[in-house]
């Protein structure tokens, strides 16, 4: 049985649950009772010492593991039995995955932020290269009418 992981012992009867939780509590792992649920949760090193115990007894009990994924973390924090250790490790985790987020989010804003400076920069000089083109565009119009204007002068037109 894993050291850090906590298992939910569930009683199919009430002395098989008295038995246990007697046990339990003179263990030095943490005990969580639900009496009315006929549950006990226990973390800690005595998982071992605790199924050896039910065995030598014969006590009557369906033992799971609690443990959470991603597909299961709804279920295990609403669950009633649910350890105060195994929350923690679930409130850790999604801190951890808070800031993870919180920095992805940081670098895909900085990135955005960088694009749009640099599609301004590049429109800024578009427009400036535009604006360059249409003022020589109209200085060689105007010369163009300017020439136009005194060839007209020196060879009117009959």
């Amino acid at each position: 049985m894993d050291q850090n992981t906590a298992y939910q012992y569930k009683a199919l009867n009430e002395d098989s649950y008295n038995s246990l939780a007697a046990f339990a509590v003179s263990t030095p792992a943490t005990v969580t009772l639900h009496p009315g649920l006929l549950t006990i949760v226990i973390t800690g090193d005595d998982a071992n010492e605790v199924g050896k115990f039910i065995d030598r007894e014969g006590l009557d009990f369906h033992i799971n593991p609690i443990e959470f994924h991603d597909e299961t973390l709804g279920a295990v924090i609403d669950c009633e039995t649910t350890d105060a250790g195994t929350l923690r490790k679930i409130i850790y985790r999604m801190m951890g995955e808070r800031s993870a987020m919180e920095e992805h989010h940081n670098g895909a804003l900085a990135e955005i932020t960088a694009q749009r400076d640099s599609a301004k920069k590049d429109r800024d000089m578009y427009m400036r290269w535009y604006s360059d083109s249409t003022n020589r565009e109209d200085r060689v119009k105007g010369q163009v009418q300017a020439i136009a204007l005194l060839l007209n002068e020196i060879f009117p037109e009959k």
